[in-house]
């Protein structure tokens, strides 16, 4: 569950509104007014009203009373539910600049997102490949398609994605089902190739993965990671 912490308990409160509909009035001294709530909803014992199907209130003095009114708010019930949620559906591990050391991912609640990470990377213009690591949700049946994962930098970025000439595609994911000329896979994987833009624009050095899938129960999960390029 997007936007909550793991392994937290939320309870929701709502209410209903009970309504009464103006009956009648009495036309002499002390000019009460009478409601009656069909619903049987409401509740007046603390002001000596005991049948909670008819009831009445003392008019605010000599004055115009015109029968049937529009419904009136009489008194509301309360519903509370509660929904625990249980880890993050996708651990982001590492990530690793041109086969470089891994840097381990860490909580990115300040951004918005579970996780976050910052590497180092070229800034001259050169092609150079990100990889990153993930474990799926335990009960997960299928993962990183295209509707439901992506890479891509994030908006006024300083770099853009560029396709690698030798593997035909500026990214992709590798789970743990890729065929065996694929990476090693275990944890599973992603693969994009980046470069500094030419012409020098942009301001941020965010790089946005999203992982998503669904569970053998027919659920859909999506975690998403930001990854900062420092340059050197």
């Amino acid at each position: 569950m997007y936007g909550t912490n793991p392994d937290s308990t939320y309870t929701a409160v709502g209410f209903h509104k009970a309504i009464a509909d103006l009956w009648d009035y009495q036309p002499s001294y002390p000019y009460h007014i009478f409601y009656y709530d069909n619903y049987n909803f409401s509740s007046f014992q603390n002001q000596g009203i005991y049948a909670p199907w008819y009831y009445y209130f003392l008019s605010p003095g000599f004055q115009p009373i015109q029968r049937n009114t529009a419904p009136i708010p009489v008194g509301s019930t309360y519903d509370l539910d509660s929904v625990s949620t249980s880890g993050d559906d996708v651990e982001f591990v590492n990530v690793a600049v041109d086969d470089g050391t891994p840097v381990s991912f860490g909580p990115g609640m300040e951004e918005l997102v579970p996780y976050k990470a910052n590497v180092n990377v070229s800034c001259g213009g050169e092609r150079f490949k990100v990889v990153i690591r993930f474990n799926l949700p335990q009960y997960s049946s299928s993962c990183c398609s295209a509707g439901n994962s992506i890479i891509k930098p994030g908006k006024d970025s300083k770099f853009e994605l560029t396709q690698n000439p030798v593997y035909g595609y500026s990214y992709r994911f590798f789970p743990a089902t890729s065929p065996p000329a694929a990476p090693d896979a275990s944890p599973p994987l992603a693969v994009v190739f980046v470069r500094r833009k030419a012409d020098g624009s942009g301001s941020l050095n965010t790089l946005r993965v999203v992982v998503g899938g669904g569970y053998q129960g027919g659920q859909s999960y999506s975690t998403p990671a930001n990854i900062h390029l420092n340059c050197n």
